[in-house]
């Protein structure tokens, strides 16, 4: 079979007499640690249009993982590291979200709403004080009112979320009740 592509270094193409013995070969280097293989399956099915095996979907998923829980660091500092910055953005919309559970169930917005939080996350294994929550409160909201920085509080399917070790957000509140 042969299977042309146009890349953007140009056009060339790749002779292959057995696809699936190409991708069992490509399966083995994978498994010897080389990521380069991966890639060329994942292009080749791309390009190609030929089913991609299910070596390569776990593949590409195992490293994906890989990605979210060592991160990759960018300069120097607390946010550097991109996972460990998901994390702590993760926390701090967990505070967030307890404070608007308590609005949401009629609490004055007050300066006591921030310790009334405190009990709410300690129910879930996140204990702070209550200035932590009020930053973290203020750090959610303003950050709300910007998509582009809204979108850093994504919450993720369950299964991503135990490849992340990630608490859960608050008994009996999800994303769409609050």
């Amino acid at each position: 079979m042969r299977i042309v592509f146009n890349h953007e270094d140009g056009k060339f193409s790749l002779l292959v007499a057995d696809m699936d013995n190409w991708f069992a070969e490509r399966e083995t280097i994978f498994d010897a640690g080389i990521v380069a293989a991966l890639h060329d399956a994942l292009y080749v099915c791309k390009h190609s249009g030929y089913p991609m095996p299910e070596w390569v979907f776990e593949g590409a998923l195992k490293i994906v993982r890989e990605r979210m829980t060592r991160g990759v660091s960018k300069g120097k500092g607390p946010k550097s590291n991109d996972a460990k910055a998901f994390k702590k953005d993760h926390d701090h919309f967990r505070r967030w979200m307890a404070v608007k559970k308590l609005l949401r169930a009629g609490a004055p917005y007050d300066k006591e709403i921030f310790a009334k939080a405190v009990p709410l996350l300690e129910a879930v294994d996140a204990k702070c004080s209550e200035g932590t929550v009020k930053r973290s409160f203020h750090i959610v909201e303003k950050d709300m009112k910007a998509p582009s920085k809204a979108r850093k509080y994504y919450q993720p399917l369950g299964p991503t979320k135990s490849a992340l070790d990630m608490k859960p957000l608050l008994k009996g509140v999800t994303f769409g009740n609050v």
